[in-house]
């Protein structure tokens, strides 16, 4: 069994940034020296003033160099929010900085300022989602990937670098409701849970 440790946030918005930005490296420094396997962060936009986040990919690719040899993970990542192409190159990057130890956890949000502020609509989330993470794959793992989706067209592109485990990260895929969780063998490769979850939830969601 391994185990690993969510970093603290968010953060109170008063705090000053630099502290952020130490506490979270002490974090990582204790995580290690205490033989933890994983080390995660979340992502939120626009969570001012009364708190506050650090973006996770940027974040987590400078406390590398303070916890060598666990795995860095998101948990999660806004995937409807962003493009599969950049999402792609900048996990590929995150994967290669690790080492090969990037753990892709990703879902589909649910906060109503962060689709209207990007121009997203709420509704398509869970289709994004999807075929952004088709995308993603294959753009790690090909060359020349041509896709023509309902968000995503490709013609013949290909990634460079891309990252060292192959055919890529392992992608965790957060979810809420029972039907939810088992939708996820059908796009990704495990359940991230929540602290959210209750022991029954839980019970349900993964019986023995």
């Amino acid at each position: 069994m391994q185990f690993g440790v969510m970093l603290i946030g968010p953060y109170e918005g008063e705090m000053r940034p630099a502290d952020m930005y130490q506490q979270s490296v002490l974090q990582a420094k204790t995580a290690a020296a205490n033989n933890f396997d994983a080390l995660f962060t979340a992502q939120h936009y626009l969570s001012g003033p009364a708190a506050a986040m650090m973006q996770p990919l940027v974040l987590l690719a400078n406390l590398a160099a303070e916890a060598k040899g666990l795995y860095l993970g998101t948990a999660i990542y806004l995937l409807p929010l962003h493009h599969p192409v950049a999402v792609a190159e900048q996990t590929a990057t995150m994967d290669i900085i690790s080492g090969g130890k990037f753990l892709f956890g990703v879902g589909q949000g649910y906060r109503d300022q962060e689709f209207q502020s990007f121009g997203i609509k709420k509704r398509d989330r869970r289709r994004r989602m999807a075929e952004g993470i088709e995308v993603v794959r294959k753009l790690w793992s090909e060359d020349n990937v041509s896709f023509d989706g309902e968000f995503v067209k490709l013609d013949g592109v290909t990634i460079a670098p891309k990252p060292v485990q192959q055919p890529g990260p392992s992608i965790f895929i957060g979810a809420d409701l029972l039907e939810t969780v088992a939708r996820v063998p059908a796009v990704g490769d495990h359940w991230i849970a929540s602290r959210r979850h209750t022991k029954s939830f839980l019970r349900e969601a993964l019986p023995v």
